[in-house]
């Protein structure tokens, strides 16, 4: 394959990965905070999933589900970059 068109396949696989993940979390995350409070700090969401707040567990839970999926997809597709670039 093309280095430059692998390159721009993965770039746009990137921000693609990016945009779904702000349309999926972005809206659940403003949501819980409006229902706790804009001025809510990263820290107290997480204290209030292990507190046992359901809607801000699922959110935790998705959003390392989220950075799992992108380090298991974007890993291997870096490491085959290299090796294609070579």
């Amino acid at each position: 394959m093309n280095p430059k068109l692998f390159g721009i396949v993965f770039a746009v696989l990137v921000v693609a990965w990016l945009v779904g993940g702000l349309a999926w979390l972005l809206p659940r995350k403003l949501a819980l905070l409006k229902r706790v409070g804009m001025k809510a700090t990263n820290a107290d969401l997480i204290r209030l999933a292990k507190e046992g707040d359901m809607e801000a567990e699922l959110l935790r839970r998705d959003s390392l589900r989220y950075i799992c999926v992108g380090v298991i997809v974007f890993v291997p597709l870096v490491l085959l970059k290299s090796l294609v670039l070579r």
